[in-house]
């Protein structure tokens, strides 16, 4: 699967066909390349190895030889963690169209900052997973599979292991809706969205290398609010908590920071600008820091607003909604994640384990002794708090609606997996 660091390794040749070029400068094998016609105008697409032309009985056997390598790169010399990162760009086109909870509708017009993919790829005694997150506000089922199908083709990962959040950006792409209803120009974009996301994948479980990881928070006050003001103060902890499960590398550098905070990436407005909003602003901010990957999940925030913006307020903070609105909150909050990072017990002798209720709404996964829990139904954040108070003795980031529902309504339902299912769940990963 060509994609961005390998792409360089790819060599032309007569009748379509390339050569790959392995570890060490070798050629490993040689493959007939379909090429994917352009996307939009300037645009020169990844080729696509999931619709191979029909291939010859040596072109066969050059697949499984591939197949042998591809496994050989991704064996680990013991049995203890290892982790891998990859990003890459998914702004779409200017001219598409913005969408998001609030505003109509409209085409955008330019960039004001570059919406990502960004994954990290964990391995650790024999188990192999990934996190991939998403600067939109929420993916729709059909795309979320098409693109679990995708990475578990190209990179081996089992679909069950592959956890898929969204930032919450309010400035997206229109992911969350169904296929039929997509704007003009989106179903070309969704197609490659998933190879995009599956080459990034590939990217960072080819770049696997020694680490150590662990799972610390912090509390960030005033920084949000709730939407109608609740003063209870379990509550008001768990809006202010900030979870990060910190990576180092063999240096004790950080190499990735996965980091999860209860808030609607909205500050922006009604803008005609592509923007990451908050958390790509924190995460670029972790980057230039000299962390190689920080990774932002978005937490229950269905009832949480940015700085003072509760319903009714007359005398909001930052009311005109602008980029640099955004920019203030997220290098706030990566200030704050550098600072609590450092506190962090990294350990390399850290398991993996993944596991996902029978409707596949809500993934968990183990990573070392912090755990990811995603839904993609919308959670209430006192699902949350009751959550984080029945099992105090696990270092839980919660996320939710990934699924990217817009109504107001649904953070006041009752979850469609309850509480006992999800420590039913959670036991069979933190034991």
């Amino acid at each position: 699967k060509p994609c961005a660091p390998l792409d360089s390794r790819l060599r032309g040749n007569d009748g379509g066909s390339a050569e790959w070029l392995g570890q060490h400068g070798r050629i490993v094998t040689i493959l007939r390349i379909p090429v994917q016609p352009p996307l939009f105008p300037g645009h020169t697409p990844l080729a696509s190895l999931r619709s191979l032309a029909p291939l010859s009985l040596c072109e066969r056997a050059a697949c499984i030889l591939a197949g042998v390598t591809l496994h050989t790169m991704l064996t680990t010399s013991d049995e203890l963690l290892y982790v891998g990162v990859s990003q890459a760009a998914i702004t779409p086109p200017v001219g598409f169209t913005i969408c998001g909870p609030e505003f109509s509708d409209r085409a955008s017009r330019g960039v004001d900052d570059d919406l990502s993919v960004r994954c990290v790829v964990f391995k650790s005694y024999g188990e192999t997973a990934a996190v991939v997150s998403l600067d939109v506000w929420g993916i729709a089922d059909w795309l979320r599979e098409d693109v679990v199908k995708a990475v578990e083709e190209v990179s081996g990962i089992p679909r069950g292991n592959v956890v898929v959040v969204c930032t919450g950006n309010g400035t997206s792409p229109p992911l969350w809706r169904d296929e039929v209803d997509l704007p003009g120009g989106y179903k070309r974009y969704v197609g490659y969205l998933s190879d995009l996301v599956a080459g990034v994948v590939l990217d960072a479980a080819l770049s696997l290398e020694p680490a150590a990881v662990g799972t610390v928070n912090a509390s960030l006050p005033n920084l949000s609010c709730f939407a109608d003001r609740v003063d209870e103060e379990e509550l008001e902890a768990e809006r202010e908590t900030l979870m990060l499960t910190v990576v180092q590398d063999a240096e004790g550098d950080a190499l990735c920071l996965v980091y999860c905070f209860a808030c609607p990436a909205t500050i922006v407005g009604d803008t005609g600008l592509w923007t990451a909003d908050y958390p790509g602003v924190a995460s670029v901010t972790l980057e230039q820091a000299g962390i190689r990957s920080a990774i932002f999940v978005q937490g229950v925030s269905a009832d949480v607003r940015p700085f003072d913006w509760w319903e009714g307020n007359e005398d909001v903070s930052h009311a005109g909604r602008t980029w640099e609105d955004a920019q203030a909150f997220g290098i706030l909050l990566a200030t704050q994640a550098i600072r609590a990072a450092s506190n962090v017990v990294a350990r390399r002798n850290a398991r993996i384990g993944a596991v996902s209720s029978d409707d596949g709404d809500v993934t968990a996964l183990r990573i070392g002794d912090g755990v990811l829990v995603s839904s993609q139904d919308v959670w209430p954040i006192s699902f949350a708090a009751e959550l984080r108070r029945l099992m105090p003795e696990v270092k839980l980031l919660v996320s939710a609606n990934t699924r990217g529902c817009v109504s107001t309504l649904a953070a006041k339902r009752t979850p469609r997996v309850g509480i006992e299912q999800i420590r039913a769940l959670l036991s069979r990963i933190y034991p």
